[in-house]
């Protein structure tokens, strides 16, 4: 696996080196953060709702997944997180991570990606949950005292991209910061994922699915972007958790279509809407 470095130098000449197949190894890897550790910048409040912060690092390093594949090898982001060196406070450990999270992994994914590896730890800001070591007879003892923001939106993704779930090709009209990805899983379950990144624009969603009749919506929200806690996932919530179960009472809607037309009503500011849909 190689070279596994965070700077993109080496780009040309290992897309060369696989070309003229003499790049040993089989899986090509790469790190990727939206940016290096600020050093004494100040990022933007609302850093990770911009949408190049999702699209630049996937886009970029496609021609390089595609010149890996052609030469037989996989193309896998080794390591990769928010902002380098551990994030930034009120950023990376902000509910803007959870929507984030989401919409850069269906980037990697849609641009060829086999794959990413999280960095996260203990006592950074982009962390995805955190532990309290403890001595219990002669042992260490982690219990479990926060699970992050971000960890919810890498939990919306493995919700809707796992059973064998392909993509859909998404058509997307709006002159706002929202992102739609779709997928359908081998059991023919079609999933929508509306990610509304904008800080002012809300509205109704239409949803064209031939072939689907109903749909069963839960919200990823918090009370703001900012928020550190106070994250829910369908109602449900990890705040209050000590085994890692998730807490409350799941809270759906049911939308139904006609001749495959949905309506999404009222859909507010950054939240993230995850509709299943069946036929």
């Amino acid at each position: 696996m190689g070279p596994s470095t965070a700077g993109s130098a080496w780009n040309a000449a290992s897309e060369v080196s696989l070309g003229n197949a003499d790049f040993p190894t089989a899986l090509v890897s790469q790190h990727a953060y939206c940016s290096g550790p600020p050093a004494g910048k100040a990022l933007p409040p609302d850093y990770l709702l911009e949408p190049g912060n999702v699209t630049k690092l996937p886009s970029g390093y496609a021609p390089y997944a595609a010149a890996a594949h052609q030469n037989g090898a996989t193309f896998r982001i080794g390591e990769m997180n928010s902002i380098g060196g551990g994030g930034v406070a009120g950023i990376s450990n902000s509910f803007q991570s959870a929507l984030w999270a989401i919409d850069v992994m269906f980037n990697y994914l849609n641009n060829g990606m086999d794959g990413v590896n999280w960095h996260t730890g203990q006592y950074t800001n982009y962390a995805l949950f955190e532990f309290k070591p403890q001595p219990l007879n002669g042992k260490t003892v982690f219990n479990l005292t926060a699970v992050n923001p971000e960890y919810y939106g890498l939990l919306v993704f493995a919700q809707v991209a796992g059973q064998g779930a392909k993509l859909l090709p998404v058509t997307t009209i709006t002159d706002s910061n929202v992102s739609i990805w779709a997928t359908v899983d081998n059991t023919s379950t079609a999933h929508v994922v509306v990610i509304n990144k904008d800080e002012k624009a809300t509205g109704d969603v239409q949803i064209h699915l031939p072939g689907y009749t109903t749909g069963t919506v839960r919200y990823l929200s918090a009370p703001g972007y900012a928020s550190t806690n106070g994250v829910t996932l369908g109602g449900q919530t990890f705040d209050g958790s000590t085994d890692g179960t998730i807490q409350g009472q799941q809270v759906t809607t049911t939308i139904t279509g006609q001749d495959g037309a949905f309506t999404l009503s009222n859909m507010p500011i950054t939240t993230a809407a995850i509709i299943d849909f069946n036929q």
